[in-house]
């Protein structure tokens, strides 16, 4: 595993901090576009999301709908989003499992093509299409039952 980089996108709080922390291995692209986000993620072969808070995951549902496998912490949203069938999930502030999940995974091709087939799956599950399908069908049966009552 020679040939891992790392690709920090975004820009947070700390990004002074890692860039002069961070050694020739590590790139930082900072805020990227959505098509340039869409295209890492889509090239990236496990993309990583080691939140110590997330109330959502969208980070995460946006590189499983790319068909990255994932790897979070078990913190907040991802632990709804990143199911144990669509991703990998780790304690939160443990580098330790973090490091030994990501080899694992990275030393193992069939298994994250079979977490890029499920993130896939998951994402579609939570997508704004599905969301709304499945509100719309709410109401519906909701408006059937008040009229069979009449």
């Amino acid at each position: 595993m020679e040939d891992v980089e790392l690709v920090v996108a975004g820009q947070g709080t700390q990004h002074d901090r890692y860039v002069a922390e961070a050694h020739d291995r590590v790139r930082f692209v900072g805020h990227l576009p959505r098509s340039g986000l869409a295209s890492l993620l889509a090239s990236a072969e496990v993309a990583v999301v080691p939140s110590l808070y997330e109330p959502f995951g969208l980070a995460a549902l946006e590189a499983m709908a790319a068909g990255t496998p994932v790897v979070a912490s078990a913190v907040g949203g991802l632990r709804e989003v990143v199911s144990e069938a669509a991703g990998m999930l780790v304690p939160p502030d443990d580098p330790g499992a973090l490091q030994m999940t990501l080899i694992r995974l990275l030393a193992d091709p069939s298994r994250r093509a079979e977490l890029s087939r499920a993130g896939r799956r998951r994402a579609e599950q939570l997508s704004w299409s599905a969301a709304a399908a499945s509100y719309l069908q709410a109401y519906d049966d909701v408006r059937r039952a008040a009229a069979s009552r009449r």
